[in-house]
C-alpha cells in the first residue's frame, strides 16, 4: 500500500503546480517526503501514455508538472534519498 500512496501523494503535488508554482517548494520547506518522493518517480518516469486516452486531463496536468519539476531544477535532488525516506515516512 506505501507504494500506492507515494503515488497518489506525488499525483496531488505535480498538479497542484498548475495553480502553485512553488508547490514543491512548500513540499520541501515541510519535509513531505512521501509527496516529494512520488512526483519525482512520476517526472522521471513520465505518466503512462495509455492515460492520454483514458483521462487526457490528468495526462496533460501531470506532463506539465513534470515539466515543471525538471525546469525548476528540482531534478538535482536525490531520488534514492527521497524514497528511502517516505518509506521510512509511512513506516514510522
Amino acid at each position: 500500500m506505501s507504494e500506492r500512496e507515494i503515488h497518489v501523494a506525488g499525483t496531488r503535488l505535480l498538479i497542484a503546480l498548475k495553480t502553485d508554482p512553488l508547490a514543491i517548494a512548500k513540499a520541501l520547506k515541510r519535509r513531505d517526503a512521501v509527496a516529494l518522493s512520488g512526483a519525482a518517480e512520476i517526472a522521471w518516469r513520465s505518466p503512462d501514455p495509455k492515460m492520454a486516452a483514458t483521462d487526457p486531463a490528468l495526462y496533460k496536468a501531470l506532463r506539465d508538472g513534470a515539466t515543471a519539476y525538471f525546469l525548476k531544477g528540482y531534478a538535482i535532488l536525490d531520488r534514492g534519498r527521497m524514497k528511502e525516506a517516505a518509506l521510512q515516512s509511512l513506516a514510522g
